[in-house]
């Protein structure tokens, strides 16, 4: 059994490593509570104890799995949590949580051993996050997914702060060496999807055409990165298109003794893991996923070609 002090240090130090800035942190800890500052710096120097529905509280806000605090871990059941961050108004713990992984994946910038690796019927951040309407529909399909009543496409802003910070983590993932998988129906997907919420006036029809030059000019850049073999960041990029239809979308992470997996749900979010069995099993799964998909990146020319004429038969429907 875990001593209680144990767990509450241990409470204490993933705190601290979610938001490094002690006053932020302070910040933080007044808001969610409710309380003076005085009071969370008195809880902070262990002088009074957080209360079990305070650090539920606090654990909600900051994605901390209590699983992972106990140290939870079979066979089974291993320690993950659902991660789903305020995208359209970022928490500064969400924004903590993404300058985490960035300086992680920043600091193995041409390591070869160090690997990103997705699979899935979504467009991949990696290929259309340089592209804003992309970027902004796939915002406006998160709300829609979390909120009974959403909002419309014109209505979605991103914020500077999040085009930034996310730029720049996509950025450094393209410096990794990737292995991409695509289903061979993303974007027809996308294209069904688009003229749905056309049809009910969720998108207007200038956005509509946005979204669409948009999609051309990332199929443009997914087909450079194909015929080079490698992002302009200087990654390697092996690009595959799978031979059946992949119902879910997975992610993973590998740098070295640093492992990150997710199963994405709500669109831009999901289950998030590092532990290493976790990435384990995801990364078998990509393989295995691999073994059923065809490379069109470096010598797939034929393929690549085929995929690319049919996609842009596609778009142009819209």
């Amino acid at each position: 059994m875990i001593k209680e002090q144990v767990l509450y240090e241990r409470f204490i130090e993933t705190l601290r490593r979610k938001v490094s800035s002690k006053s932020s942190l302070v910040n933080l800890l007044t808001d969610v509570l409710m309380i003076e500052k005085d009071a969370v710096y008195r809880r902070l120097r262990g002088e009074v104890s957080f209360t079990f529905a305070e650090i539920a509280s606090i654990s909600e806000q900051l994605g901390i799995s209590l699983d992972i605090l106990i140290g939870i871990t079979t066979a089974t059941h291993r320690p993950s949590h659902l991660k789903v961050n305020k995208h359209g108004s970022p928490t500064d713990a969400d924004y903590k949580t993404i300058s985490d992984l960035n300086d992680k994946i920043r600091g193995y910038k041409g390591n070869p051993d160090a690997e990103v690796a997705l699979a899935g019927n979504l467009l991949p951040q990696v290929f259309y996050l340089n592209f804003d309407f992309i970027t902004r529909y796939y915002l406006f399909l998160w709300e829609l997914t979390l909120n009974e009543n959403g909002m419309n496409y014109s209505e979605v802003v991103i914020p500077e702060r999040t085009k930034t910070i996310q730029k720049s983590l996509i950025s450094n993932m393209r410096s990794l060496t990737a292995n991409l998988v695509l289903d061979f129906l993303t974007f027809q997907y996308l294209v069904t999807d688009l003229k749905y919420f056309a049809s009910i006036h969720r998108i207007e029809a200038e956005d509509v055409l946005e979204i669409k030059n948009d999609l051309f000019g990332a199929l443009d850049y997914i087909e450079k990165i194909c015929n080079d073999g490698k992002f302009a960041e200087g990654g390697t990029a092996n690009v595959f298109v799978s031979d059946v239809n992949l119902s879910t979308n997975y992610m993973y992470i590998k740098c070295e003794d640093f492992f990150f997996s997710m199963i994405k749900g709500f669109v831009l979010d999901g289950s998030v893991s590092y532990d290493q069995m976790a990435f384990k099993q995801t990364h078998t799964c990509i393989a295995a996923i691999k073994q059923i998909s065809t490379l069109i990146s470096g010598s797939g020319g034929r393929s690549r070609i085929l995929f690319f004429d049919k996609q842009r038969k596609i778009i142009e429907s819209l």
